[in-house]
């Protein structure tokens, strides 16, 4: 069996969506050939899923302190110029010294990191370039081709670094296709050619309650497992409640919205009382207490307002998609989501510029909801099993040692 070094900043018992993809991978490298071998540091943060340490419990740990913790914030921003591209970058000064030694001390074949934190991948590279061993990047977010990114002091400073990395790793790999042929569009017409393999976020079926159920409430129930902020801006959402509880199409007492994160999501509603009565705020919620409410629930939420495209997968969408829910999203504009959404089927999209909702349409899929008329995609849920996806990242590590050999 060959050997994986994951580097990874954020590690169980911390929660959240980067936590979770890295810590699915481990779990399931090793029905696939890969041994993996963790590296990453004790920092706690705030959200915490003990359940995501029972998918590492087989796997060699190490850790690097990250000392750069310490230094004050305001000293951090008058010398950002030396924190590029993120104050984790730091993290170099303990984290490159004990790789190395774990990659002699353990014979390990290739090197892993998912980004963000971007700086994970400078220090990712600079850990490959030392050691001779091939490095695969994996891009959650972009660094410097997302078309609203702005120009920031210094960002040629970040722009070499990017290239620096991209140029020093064996291959990349992406949570979705537009975020590939971004890349490879800008790659290219900076002449560097590298192998880019999309491989999805998705669900763990060993996550799910025993029983997937259609909600048994004759309230019509909709659910947000998330964070509210300015690109997944709930306003124009809310309108559309509003509207139809105003125009009489529903009764109010017939509709529940419940909303699972941070309660910081509780002053987005200040503007809309009259929803206060209908709304629940549960705070944040480990991976499977978020899977009992979406469970108990008949509609998901999603929201890529403000967004400027709608080509990002949401990982709350993987949760509805996991528990068979119809799914009603507000977007800008027809992309990689929107086809998806029309090929899962149970689903109605909105488009941010449309804010003269149908009330007939809005209805028609409540009622098509509550009647069990909505059928959602079985053989596309399948594709997004997590094991199914660690079985393509095996594929790209197979690919890249064979290269190398």
């Amino acid at each position: 069996m060959k050997k994986v070094l994951i580097i990874s900043y954020y590690f169980p018992p911390n929660a959240g969506a980067h936590v979770q993809r890295v810590t699915k991978f481990i779990k399931y490298l090793s029905c696939f050939g890969y041994e993996p071998v963790i590296l990453t540091n004790k920092n706690k943060t705030e959200r915490k899923d003990l359940n995501f340490l029972n998918d590492v419990i087989n796997s060699r740990v190490y850790y690097a302190a990250d000392f750069g913790k310490f230094i004050p914030g305001t000293l951090k921003k008058l010398f950002s110029k030396f924190f590029q591209p993120d104050k984790i970058i730091n993290w170099r000064l303990t984290a490159v010294p004990q790789a190395l030694k774990i990659i002699k001390e353990e014979n390990i074949d290739l090197i892993f990191v998912s980004v963000p934190p971007h700086s994970m991948s400078s220090i990712a590279s600079e850990i490959s370039v030392k050691s001779k061993i091939p490095l695969v990047i994996d891009f959650r977010d972009e660094w410097i081709t997302y078309p609203l990114f702005k120009e920031k002091e210094y960002s040629t400073i970040n722009k070499r670094m990017y290239y620096e990395v991209i140029s020093s790793c064996s291959a990349l790999t992406t949570v979705n296709e537009t975020l590939k042929r971004r890349i490879k569009t800008d790659l290219i017409k900076n002449r560097i050619h590298k192998k880019i393999s999309p491989i999805f976020n998705g669900f763990d079926i060993m996550d799910l309650p025993n029983d997937i159920k259609k909600a048994d409430s004759k309230k019509l129930k909709i659910c947000y497992n998330g964070r509210f902020k300015k690109i997944s801006d709930p306003k124009i959402f809310f309108r559309m409640l509003t509207g139809l509880i105003k125009s009489g199409s529903i009764n109010i007492n017939e509709i529940e919205f419940i909303c699972m994160d941070d309660k910081s999501n509780e002053k987005w509603l200040k503007d809309f009382p009259g929803l206060k009565e209908i709304t629940t705020f549960t705070g944040y919620l480990p991976l499977k207490k978020s899977y009992d409410i979406i469970n108990d629930c008949d509609i998901g939420l999603i929201l890529l307002t403000n967004y400027g495209e709608s080509s990002a997968f949401p990982l709350k969408m993987f949760d509805y998609l996991a528990l068979d829910k119809p799914i009603i999203a507000f977007v800008d504009k027809e992309d990689e989501l929107t086809d998806f959404l029309k090929k899962y089927k149970a689903s109605e999209i909105f488009f941010t510029e449309d804010e003269n909702f149908n009330d007939i349409r809005v209805i028609d899929f409540f009622k098509k909801t509550m009647n069990g008329d909505l059928k959602p995609n079985q053989e596309l849920k399948k594709k997004f099993n997590r094991k199914k996806q660690t079985e393509k990242l095996a594929e790209v590590f197979n690919k890249v040692l064979d290269l190398t050999i």
